[in-house]
């Protein structure tokens, strides 16, 4: 009794102590089975989802206890942490890329920090843009930001830890975003964004 204790208590300390969002990978789970993913957090919550056994980029957005937010096809839910191995480099700020989106109007951008930033809108044009460096505010904590430049279009792209809603659905994400564009292009966008991975 005493070591699975101990074992809770460590596994509660590790949720805590984790930067989310994150990427990780489903662990512990037998391949003919599969981790469920619950309305609430915790093991009484009805089901309302699963990620197969060897799921691989789940984020997990928030947490409660022992508890981490992803996201299925059209809401979120919660998965227990003990399954959910976050993959090394897989946090913001250090994932290797990250999307940006919002609706009303309805735009995305991918970007890679020192590569390639495209951003792309139901009514085009196609903007491509070279990132430079996602940077931390100086001498505070949030949020970061992120120079992008093209032959057509300049922007800045700020990225914050705060819940966000992208408008449309039940998901929750963990980045919030504001994109400023200029040259042929002057915009002032906002919306949520999701880590990636190459």
């Amino acid at each position: 009794m005493i070591r699975v204790f101990a074992i809770w208590v460590l596994c509660a300390s590790a949720a805590a102590a984790q930067d989310w969002p994150a990427l990780a990978d489903v662990t512990g789970v037998s391949p003919d089975d599969v981790l469920n993913v619950r309305a609430a957090p915790s093991g009484d919550a009805p089901i309302v989802g699963a990620l197969v056994h060897d799921a691989r980029w789940v984020e997990v957005t928030a947490s409660d206890g022992n508890w981490g937010r992803v996201n299925l096809a059209e809401g979120a839910g919660w998965a227990h942490l003990g399954y959910l191995a976050v993959q090394p480099g897989g946090t913001f700020p250090d994932a290797e890329q990250f999307r940006c989106f919002g609706t009303e109007p309805f735009w995305s951008i991918d970007v890679t920090p020192e590569g390639p930033a495209l951003m792309t809108t139901p009514d085009g044009p196609y903007l491509a843009m070279e990132a430079g460096a996602l940077r931390l505010t100086e001498g505070r904590f949030g949020p970061h930001g992120v120079w992008m430049g093209g032959a057509e279009v300049q922007g800045a792209l700020t990225v914050r830890r705060e819940e966000c809603s992208d408008g449309m659905s039940d998901r929750a994400y963990g980045l919030g975003a504001q994109l400023m564009l200029g040259g042929q292009t002057s915009r002032l966008l906002s919306g949520c964004c999701t880590l990636q991975m190459e």
